[in-house]
């Protein structure tokens, strides 16, 4: 069984609310004895996910390197509670991972060595499974303007092009992450998820 997941994609793919049903699916099922945990991106419940959300709502006066380890320390100050909960027996159910968006996002930026890198001085707890959401970059633009934008949702239809092949050949690369058709009725997503969940 699986006890840690991490939804991820561009942004507008759907994966929070993927993420959630999902959460609460399990407290209504055969899982209903398990610890379940949602963990959004940025955190809610601590003063580091509280300075990234206040951040992304202008990083246009952020350097990349700043935004990098910004990610980092919330990732880290979030990973013990993570940690907590898979040792517990629990279920933590991840809206975002560093480990896997900051290959996405700030790869323009650094080279995979130097991201590597950092990431290993994270020292982060590995997922037991990456969702990708597939959707046609201009439905996920779409989508992400209509909740209200910062620049990464504000982008063009060509970048989110570039995020979208940057996570499936992510997914190419990464035994642990599988790729979802995100335009599929979220009751059929999480169908698969609620299966793979199990082995």
């Amino acid at each position: 069984m699986k006890h840690y997941i991490v939804f991820e994609g561009i942004d507008g793919c759907g994966k929070t609310t993927l993420a959630k049903a999902l959460c609460k699916a399990l407290s209504g099922t055969a899982f209903a004895h398990l610890s379940v945990e949602y963990f959004a991106f940025p955190s809610v419940h601590n003063p580091v996910g509280a300075l990234v959300r206040e951040v992304l709502a202008d990083v246009s006066c952020v350097r990349p390197t700043t935004m990098l380890w910004l990610f980092l320390a919330e990732a880290v100050d979030r990973d013990g509670a993570i940690r907590l909960c898979i040792d517990k027996g629990g279920v933590a159910i991840v809206d975002r991972h560093v480990s896997v968006s900051s290959r996405i996002y700030q790869r323009k930026h650094y080279d995979t060595v130097a991201l590597s890198m950092a990431l290993q001085a994270a020292q982060l707890t590995r997922p037991d499974r990456v969702w990708i959401l597939d959707v046609p970059p201009q439905l996920a633009r779409s989508r992400a303007l209509e909740r209200g934008s910062n620049r990464y949702d504000a982008a063009s239809v060509e970048v989110y092009e570039k995020r979208r092949d940057a996570y499936l050949e992510y997914a190419e690369s990464n035994p642990a992450a599988q790729v979802l058709d995100g335009r599929l009725p979220t009751e059929e997503l999480l169908t698969h998820v609620l299966d793979d969940l199990r082995v």
